[in-house]
């Protein structure tokens, strides 16, 4: 049984991409980003938030006052092992989906092939289980985030000849909370979060109304919370070839400990700049990541089985003021079994 939180976002939000650039906003928050914007506003020193881990941000619907529809990242794992008739259906269609619901994603962690058209539809990025469908109506998911970019100029604080105004452009994201004007039905993230959440309760009563992102002094990146229990059990866990399924981004503890011969994986570069005051224009040092939804094939089982990674130091080596405290980024898992057979 996992925690999940589930955050309705009341603002819009901005996150940084990898170019930087304010025209352009990532859509999808990342595990690493929350857990540097709880140690941001805690001010706790790394040790003292090695108590739980955290999966990243993933869609879900809410489709009445106490009901919700959890979306996960599909599988990086080959289609044949997905889909049992994958030849009756357009591949560049079957390309498309990123998301699958709850109850197709267990079926997958169990093994179990899904039958398209019969045990699920494709919906744009969707992959949804017959049994949603139903408790959609038959209705199709409206869509889940809406972005506007609008201009801006920025004013330097003295100008002169060098120093001039600059338009510029900034792309603004809004969760789709309310498409049918009903407060109970819409969009909403969540994360599952594994361990003892004490300081991310505390994080994210502060940050909910700080925000997440740039631009918080705007408003933007505000949000409501709630709890729900979630239960991901209901399948044969027993693993015994040690292939889990990642739900955040992931530093391997030890290289060795993984037989990447045997996963299927990508990886993705995370870098960004420092979000604390004077450092504000300081980039942390860049590192690569295993994206969610990889299949890793440990080489002997790992020592917990829903919480594998680390934390690591990507503090500038050489900046004009010297930095003083250590900048992290967190590597740490949700794990999740997968009966695989290669």
């Amino acid at each position: 049984m996992f925690k999940a939180f589930i955050i309705k976002f009341i603002s819009p939000f901005h996150i940084s991409d990898k170019r930087e650039e304010y025209v352009s906003s990532e859509k999808f928050i990342r595990s690493d980003t929350l857990f540097a914007a709880i140690q941001a506003v805690l001010q706790k020193d790394i040790s003292e938030l090695k108590e739980f881990t955290i999966s990243s941000l993933f869609p879900c619907y809410q489709i009445n006052e106490s009901e919700h529809l959890y979306f996960f990242p599909l599988p990086k794992i080959p289609l044949t092992k997905i889909y049992s008739n994958i030849e009756n259906t357009s591949i560049k269609t079957i390309k498309k989906v990123k998301w699958i619901d709850q109850i197709l994603f267990i079926k997958i962690l169990d093994g179990q092939k899904i039958i398209l058209n019969k045990d699920a539809i494709i919906q744009k990025d969707y992959l949804i289980s017959s049994e949603f469908k139903e408790k959609l109506n038959n209705a199709e998911l409206p869509p889940y985030l809406i972005s506007e970019i609008t201009p801006r100029v920025q004013i330097p604080r003295y100008r002169d000849k060098k120093h001039t105004s600059e338009p510029f452009y900034f792309e603004k994201v809004y969760l789709n909370a309310s498409p049918n004007n009903n407060p109970n039905e819409g969009w909403r993230m969540f994360i599952l979060v594994h361990g003892n959440d004490t300081d991310l309760k505390k994080g994210l009563e502060i940050l909910k109304n700080t925000g997440i992102g740039s631009d918080k002094s705007f408003g933007y990146g505000n949000f409501d919370y709630e709890m729900k229990d979630l239960s991901l059990a209901e399948y044969n866990s027993n693993n015994s070839n040690n292939c889990f399924i990642n739900l955040s981004l992931l530093l391997p503890d030890n290289p060795d400990d993984i037989d990447f011969k045997n996963s299927f994986f990508t990886l993705i570069k995370r870098s960004g700049y420092i979000s604390t005051f004077p450092y504000y224009n300081y980039r942390k040092k860049p590192i690569n990541m295993i994206e969610e939804g990889s299949l890793i094939s440990f080489k002997k089982q790992p020592g917990s089985l829903h919480s594998y990674g680390k934390i690591v130091d990507v503090t500038p080596q050489q900046t004009p003021t010297p930095i003083n405290h250590k900048i992290y980024r967190s590597g740490k898992s949700i794990l999740l079994p997968i009966n695989f057979k290669f």
